[in-house]
């Protein structure tokens, strides 16, 4: 089997292994002396190791030389790389790779400590930066070698050769082998890898028993569960219905008070105060009085007659309240009593002397041969009260203009009727609107709480009984309310 050079350091390094350093000096000094003989360029893949130890330099163009193997002057297509102290620097790098296994380094970098053995300082003297540093030519270059390495005959020089071509040969059967092996353990490794999926999966067969199991515990604690949650929600219904009925009482009672109470003003009714009826009736008998005195002094003195006095404005007696008004109007204020302010005497008038002529009654007198005003004119009963009573009315339209309040405990009694007959969306409807009505009732709350209750909104009817005791802390059902509460927060832990 023939081998170039290239080809040895490839397997080398692929088997991790390296050219002793006999061999290696001896395999530089006759690969330098061809090139120096045939006067040719010196590069790995022109030299050819070929079976039996013999070595050869192949002149067919082997294509451009590596950038490695350059002399750092001369480029790929300058002239200069085929300069003599060109030529030096390529086989320096050629000597270099082969002592130190590692590919030569390129400029501004040089040979390192890595380059030993007697030839390393004449391959870091061909391998110099600056030319002139370097040898003249390849012959001097082979010179310094002659002058380390021993010559050798040419069989023996040849026996060293054929043993390092075996060696080769070793190594490349060793990497095949360490190939193969790789592979195999690769395999192993992913049989491993199936055995280890197989086991697993074995495990999990042999415990589905066991989750068999695990799940009939889970099915039994799910039962019972169930049963404690059905058992929960019946009696929470129950306290449900127990709380619409108390509040159906309680409803009842307080209907029963107001009805109680309208009766009694209806046959209690307020009375107007008596004292300004009383002072008014006095001053009319004053006035009558001095009225009566009058005449009866005209009636004596018939020579000069004496002139009515003016008419007093009385105040108008007061009728009696209406017995069918349910909440009494305001009394309207008396007038006040005109009383005539100039001397009684001034009012007398002088007219012709005539016989007296009584008066046909006392309450009216001649003045000027006209009759004057009676002083108590005859008052007409009033046509309607200033105030008309209130009235029941009991029709739509009247609902419709009730105040506020009395339309929101309409709206609630309504909400309670809808519950009573299985009806939680009307309910919830009539209770909403009683709260639009009313904002502070907070029976509507409760309400409501029930409501969603027994539609199974647990949420809403624990934010509801909330409200209710925030806004009635001193109610009687309070203690109901927060039983069904924790009814509620029982249920939503146990869950559906």
């Amino acid at each position: 089997m023939d081998l170039s050079l290239q080809e040895i350091f490839e397997r080398a390094r692929a088997a991790q292994e390296w050219v002793p350093p006999m061999e290696a000096d001896l395999l530089f000094a006759a690969a330098l002396k061809k090139a120096v003989e045939l006067g040719v360029p010196l590069s790995p893949a022109k030299v050819m190791l070929r079976e039996g130890g013999f070595l050869e330099l192949v002149m067919k163009d082997t294509g451009p030389e590596p950038e490695q193997y350059r002399a750092p002057e001369a480029g790929l297509d300058d002239p200069r790389r085929l300069d003599p102290r060109a030529l030096v620097y390529s086989a320096g790098a050629v000597g270099y790779e082969l002592f130190t296994g590692l590919p030569p380094p390129r400029p501004p970098h040089g040979p390192g400590p890595e380059l030993t053995g007697p030839l390393g300082d004449v391959v870091r003297v061909a391998m110099a930066q600056d030319r002139r540093e370097r040898f003249s030519d390849l012959q001097q270059l082979f010179d310094a070698v002659t002058v380390i390495e021993p010559h050798r005959s040419p069989p023996e020089e040849r026996g060293l050769l054929a043993a390092l071509l075996a060696r080769v040969k070793r190594w490349e059967e060793r990497a095949q082998n360490a190939a193969a092996l790789a592979m195999v353990k690769h395999q192993y490794e992913r049989l491993e890898v199936r055995l280890s999926a197989q086991e697993l999966a074995l495990a999990r067969f042999s415990a589905l028993s066991q989750v068999d199991d695990r799940l009939a515990v889970l099915e039994s604690s799910l039962k019972a569960v169930r049963a404690e949650a059905s058992t929960g929600t019946a009696r929470l219904q129950q306290n449900v219905r127990e709380l619409v009925e108390d509040r159906r009482h309680d409803e009842a009672r307080e209907r029963e008070r107001e009805e109680t109470r309208e009766a009694r003003l209806l046959l209690h009714p307020p009375r107007p105060p008596l004292l300004p009826i009383l002072a008014v009736a006095v001053v009319a008998a004053i006035v009558a009085s001095i009225a009566t005195a009058l005449l009866v002094a005209k009636t004596r003195e018939p020579e000069a007659p004496v002139a009515a006095p003016a008419p007093v404005a009385v105040a108008e007696p007061i009728a009696a309240p209406d017995a069918a008004v349910l909440v009494p109007s305001r009394p309207t204020p008396e007038p006040a009593l005109a009383l005539p302010t100039a001397p009684l005497a001034e009012q007398v008038a002088s007219p012709a002397k005539s016989p007296p002529t009584p008066p046909a009654s006392p309450a009216a007198v001649v003045n000027d041969g006209k009759p004057a005003k009676p002083i108590f004119a005859p008052v007409a009963p009033s046509a309607a009260p200033a105030n008309p009573p209130a009235k029941v009315v009991d029709s739509p339209a009247a609902n419709a203009n009730q105040p506020p309040k009395k339309k929101a405990r309409a709206l609630l009694d309504r909400g309670d009727l809808a519950l009573e007959r299985g009806h939680p969306e009307a309910a919830i409807s009539a209770f909403n609107n009683a709260l639009g009505a009313d904002a502070t009732l907070a029976e509507a709350h409760r309400g409501l709480g029930m409501a969603y209750a027994l539609q199974g909104n647990d949420v809403e009817a624990k934010k509801e009984y909330q409200l209710y005791l925030s806004n009635t802390p001193g109610a009687k059902d309070s203690a109901d309310i927060k039983a069904v509460i924790n009814e509620l927060n029982q249920r939503s832990r146990l869950g559906p």
